[in-house]
């Protein structure tokens, strides 16, 4: 008897849609506001390494040269204005450092 109310006990503890103190539309509405906030941190999250991964590409291609560096700067901003789609960046920014001459 006592090992299946320690049980129950310890099923209790754990159990948080059915806790009388808090109303459903209060659990769900906070559910949705984790969720929805976890959303939006990865999507940060991936913009951010998106430009951390351009710059080091940029710093990359450029080497010690800074005329390279801005010229390659410079393209990486006319190509987000243009609104070219973030997969060819990387090709357009290789193509333009082969063929950028002093």
């Amino acid at each position: 008897m006592s090992r299946t109310l320690g049980l129950l006990m310890l099923n209790h503890q754990f159990d948080i849609i059915g806790d009388p103190g808090m109303p459903l539309w209060l659990q769900l509405l906070i559910i949705f506001i984790v969720s929805i906030s976890g959303i939006v941190f990865h999507i940060i999250l991936i913009k951010k390494i998106r430009v951390w991964a351009i710059n080091d590409q940029i710093s990359a291609l450029s080497g010690d040269n800074n005329a390279k560096k801005a010229h390659l700067q410079n393209l990486h901003q006319k190509l987000l204005a243009d609104k070219v789609p973030h997969k060819h960046h990387q090709d357009r920014l290789e193509a333009a450092a082969q063929t950028f001459e002093d």
